[in-house]
């Protein structure tokens, strides 16, 4: 309702994904978001990361060699959101699979949800998602029950070497057969946080948007992308096995 409200009024504004909570929504939702005329700017804040952006160089460069696997997890005390219509991949998905994508400079063509316990809602506090990326397997783990506090890494491995980034900290360590010994780094956010890091790059991104009148960064089709991401996922869900993902372009516009 409020993210109608706000394309109805024709202002430029942020929001904060899911663009719906009712499976239903999600494509009508889309399809207004990208035919609207005005600036759209999603809230995915570690897509804004330094250390998002350092992964990317590093990987861009051949760093690690042939990439083989990566993975992102999320690891807190939340717990399952009750009543769910949407899984947690698919709730959570536009904020972590965006991260991976782009440190990845990659967009994977399937998936595949592994549901674990904790309610009998679409939405549980335990789930790995499997991502085919065609050349490589990525991952995306999710534990809304652990016992300790927030922690969200970002893992490659290369053929040649690997790396570990805590997104939450900025510190990054990486190492290759020529250098085997982790090298220390400290990419970390901008304060003040605004209680999450990337948010305060997030927003200066968006105002940056409004004021030179460029596309965000985080506009109608990343978005869109990631909610068909979480569409396949709740496929995944339905069916127990792969689900391919929809193209962006193939989502037929509203007239």
């Amino acid at each position: 309702a409020a993210l109608t409200a706000a394309l109805d009024a024709g202002l430029p504004f942020l929001y904060e994904p899911p663009v719906a909570d009712r499976l239903d929504r999600i494509r009508p939702m889309l399809r207004r978001l990208l035919s609207a005329d005005q600036l759209t700017h999603a809230d995915l804040e570690l897509s804004y990361l330094p250390i998002v952006a350092r992964v990317a160089e590093l990987l861009a460069d051949e760093a690690l060699g042939e990439l083989r696997t990566a993975a992102i997890r999320l690891w807190d005390t939340w717990d399952a959101t009750p009543d769910s219509q949407l899984g947690v991949i698919h709730q959570l998905g536009p904020w972590y699979l965006d991260a991976l994508d782009r440190a990845l400079d990659r967009r994977p063509r399937r998936i595949l949800v592994l549901q674990g316990q904790g309610t009998r809602d679409r939405s549980q506090a335990f789930a790995i998602a499997n991502l085919d990326y065609g050349d490589l397997w990525g991952q995306f783990q999710v534990s809304l029950g652990s016992t300790g506090g927030l922690e969200t890494t970002l893992e490659v491995i290369g053929d040649d070497g690997d790396l570990r980034a805590d997104l939450i900290t900025g510190d990054l360590r990486w190492r290759t057969r020529q250098y085997p010994h982790w090298r220390l780094e400290t990419v970390a956010a901008r304060e003040p946080r605004a209680a999450w890091p990337g948010m305060h790059e997030c927003v200066g991104a968006f105002l940056d948007a409004l004021e030179s009148g460029r596309p965000s960064a985080t506009g109608p089709a990343t978005i869109a992308r990631q909610h068909l991401t979480g569409l396949a996922a709740e496929e995944s869900i339905d069916t127990g096995v792969w689900a391919e993902i929809e193209d962006v372009d193939a989502l037929p516009l509203d007239t």
